[in-house]
């Protein structure tokens, strides 16, 4: 199962919030969740689904951005693998309760 982050809104002129998102085959359902963080589309590297790391179009807040967007990625393969060993069940419930 992968997952992305994307943008609310990708053609404001303004801070839109950055979304999570992955899909649950057994459940047919997509999960999304907001990260709580925002940034401006002309930040955003729409093609690796990240805050631009160089040039000029960089985010004053881009350092703390990916360090939460790492936090949502890691938390999301740690409850995948703990699911994957037997040890819990892994849907979009167990998700949203453990990213709340």
């Amino acid at each position: 199962m992968n997952y992305s982050f994307f943008l609310r809104k990708p053609k404001s002129e303004s801070e839109t919030l950055i979304l999570f998102s992955c899909f649950f085959n057994e459940e047919k359902k997509k999960f999304v969740y907001s990260t709580k963080k925002t940034i401006l589309p002309k930040h955003w590297d729409f093609k690796n689904k990240c805050p631009n790391k160089r040039g000029k179009l960089v985010s004053p807040d881009q350092k703390q951005i990916t360090k939460c967007l790492n936090d949502f990625a890691t938390e999301f393969q740690k409850i995948r693998s703990r699911s994957e060993l037997g040890e819990q069940n892994f849907d979009s419930l167990i998700l949203k309760e453990h990213f709340d």
